[in-house]
């Protein structure tokens, strides 16, 4: 931390010298001072892709989605429409969960799903998205998809539960 000080003072202009400050503080759980320091990297360098993704993961943990979103939507911006990463797609749809906007969560999910293999957190987090969206088939689907991969998932199985006992006797009969 002293020596980081010591590198602001030299460098004040320097992205990677505040980026590690806003670490720095983040590991003291002092996340308004991290937001400050990840602040003062941006300054310096607008598009830096680790610092947008430090201040929407620094928002998240604050539990404020809404900024989270928007640094989440301005590192998208950073690459081609198409290349965005997984993960990004992934923390976005979280994000419109949070907010409530169950439909775009899961429209971003299924999008973060053909980026890459799909995790079981990742089908699981869609499974939820379209459930809270009213889509109770693509819920159950799904759903399903988190069980092929891991038979065991404790949260997809009670959702297929949940899911059962919405759709009736019809949809019980699939429950594995």
């Amino acid at each position: 931390s002293e020596k980081v000080g010591v590198a602001i003072d030299l460098s004040p202009q320097s992205a990677a010298a505040w980026t590690l400050q806003g670490k720095i503080f983040n590991e003291r759980r002092q996340p308004r001072d991290a937001l400050a320091a990840y602040y003062r990297a941006l300054g310096c360098s607008p598009e830096n892709r680790e610092v947008l993704f430090a201040l929407a993961e620094t928002y998240r943990v604050m539990n404020d989605p809404q900024r989270a979103l928007l640094k989440l939507q301005n590192l998208a911006d950073t690459y081609q429409a198409g290349d965005e990463p997984q993960n990004v797609l992934y923390l976005q749809g979280l994000a419109l969960s949070a907010l409530g906007r169950h439909a775009d969560a899961a429209s971003m999910l299924m999008v973060a799903r053909e980026r890459g293999p799909a995790s079981p957190e990742l089908l699981y987090r869609l499974a939820e998205a379209e459930m809270q969206a009213g889509r109770l088939t693509a819920a159950r689907q799904s759903a399903e998809q988190v069980l092929a991969i891991d038979p065991q998932h404790p949260l997809a199985r009670t959702m297929l539960e949940r899911l059962n006992v919405a759709q009736g006797p019809a949809a019980a009969a699939g429950l594995r």
